[in-house]
């Protein structure tokens, strides 16, 4: 039967085969892949929500500090309190801003 085929339909026919050798396993590693490529983005769009966070909880200890100093009458404080007390509410909203970002857009999907 190979005699009959002509050289170009011989080509053909290995190269069909080689495709479908190379390509099945590689559908299957795709498929394979794919939810933990998902997971693996979700894990990533949660860390900056995190970062803000972690410096709410970095700020929450030294302006809790500042206030209970501020009865002993330290005027450096008394600066740095409010300073504390916006830098504080700034990222307390911007890590509640970017967790309804992130919100509002899987509910897009």
């Amino acid at each position: 039967m190979l005699r009959r085929l002509r050289v170009t339909q011989k080509l053909t026919s290995l190269g069909l085969l080689a495709l479908l050798i190379a390509g099945l396993p590689t559908v299957l590693y795709l498929g394979q892949t794919a939810p933990i490529i998902a997971t693996a983005e979700r894990e990533d769009s949660g860390i900056a929500p995190l970062r803000a966070l972690q410096e709410v909880v970095r700020l929450t200890p030294q302006r809790r500090g500042l206030s209970a100093g501020m009865p002993g009458g330290n005027a450096t404080l008394e600066v740095r309190r409010p300073e504390t007390r916006d830098a504080l509410n700034r990222q307390l909203a911007g890590a509640c801003k970017l967790r309804l970002d992130q919100w509002a857009e899987r509910k897009r999907r």
